[in-house]
């Protein structure tokens, strides 16, 4: 087998192990040299199976087609022609993997040296591979001939379309090789196996008994190492969701410290404004009292002058008064005491 991951799992391995088949791993871009079953039997076993349609086709005269239930009838006899013991026992002996001949496959992969050819140098002129060649070759011969005959004037033109579509089609299949092999690469992608030997995961190997013990202590290994992985990803993601959980609270303790901090500083300013307030009325009170002060020194002036001038008067003029918005007592001017 080759080493792709799509052909040989740790399943397939289990069944030739508990089966006691050798399995071997073909280096890799050999099977074409080394693999029996593309070397001797694939091959017999489509040209069987497409001899089964061409006879199905020509005894029903093309009415009849391949449907789900002739299938198997062909495909069973194509193989029993194809996978035969001779057929087998033969690409066996092709590949030289029984009996064993390493010598017939290196000869085949040895260069053959190629048969010297003919250079432009050897002849006398160029061929022309170019249409501007053919039109420089066109312009030489009507130079030296002047009488040319109407066949080989025909034959000239004809060689120049010849050259012109050469050219195109040369174009073209460039850019279809370009894309051919873009999409060859595409689809070469294959997945090496890798359970035995990493670094070098696509070599040739047999995988004995001991070294199935050891792809499975492998797989063993990397099982454990993918749930280690997947606990750490989980302790990761529980340590995000826990940071996430964090900065919702920090975020929702500074949005309520920020109003807190606003609902102080309004309480602060409603009790400055009531300070303020109160200031105001304590200023007017202590005002109201200097003034209710200055008219009461002031009728006493006024009484000590009177009783100068009069010593009969020995009792003072009653002061009138008023009471105030705040509730005091105030004494009037001394032009309303009349």
């Amino acid at each position: 087998m080759d080493g792709h991951s799509s052909h040989i799992n740790m399943r397939f391995i289990d069944f030739c192990d508990n089966h006691s088949i050798i399995l071997g791993i073909l280096p890799p871009h050999s099977t074409h040299r080394l693999q029996p079953l593309d070397v001797g039997i694939f091959s017999p076993l489509s040209t069987a199976y497409s001899n089964e349609i061409d006879h199905l086709i020509q005894s029903s005269q093309g009415f009849s087609r391949v449907t789900k239930r002739s299938f198997w009838a062909m495909f069973r006899t194509a193989w029993k022609t194809a996978l035969s013991f001779e057929n087998i026992r033969s690409a066996f002996a092709s590949t030289a993997v029984y009996p064993l001949g390493p010598e017939k496959i290196l000869n085949q992969l040895k260069k053959k040296t190629p048969s010297p050819t003919l250079s432009d140098s050897e002849f006398n002129r160029k061929t022309p591979s170019s249409v501007r060649g053919v039109r420089r070759a066109v312009k030489a011969i009507r130079s030296e001939t002047t009488d040319i005959a109407l066949e080989l004037d025909l034959i000239i033109r004809a060689s120049e379309k010849l050259a012109i579509r050469a050219e195109i089609l040369e174009h073209e299949n460039i850019g279809l090789r370009t894309a051919l092999v873009g999409e060859k690469k595409r689809r070469k992608k294959g997945k090496p196996m890798g359970l035995f030997m990493r670094d070098e995961p696509g070599q040739a190997m047999f995988f004995s008994p001991a070294k199935i013990a050891t792809v499975r202590a492998h797989q063993e290994e990397l099982e454990a190492q993918k749930e280690q992985e997947k606990l750490e990803k989980e302790v990761e993601r529980q340590n995000r969701a826990t940071q996430r959980e964090r900065k919702a609270q920090e975020a929702q303790e500074r949005r309520e410290t920020r109003q807190r901090l606003q609902a102080e500083k309004l309480q602060q300013k409603e009790r400055e404004k009531e300070a303020r307030t109160t200031q105001k009325e304590l200023n007017k009170q202590l005002r109201l009292e200097e003034q209710l002060e200055k008219d009461q020194k002031k009728q006493a002036t006024i009484a000590r002058k009177r009783k100068q001038e009069d010593p009969l008067l020995t009792e003072p003029k009653q002061l009138k008064t008023r009471v105030a918005s705040s509730g005091r007592t105030v004494a009037l001017p001394a032009r309303f005491q009349d």
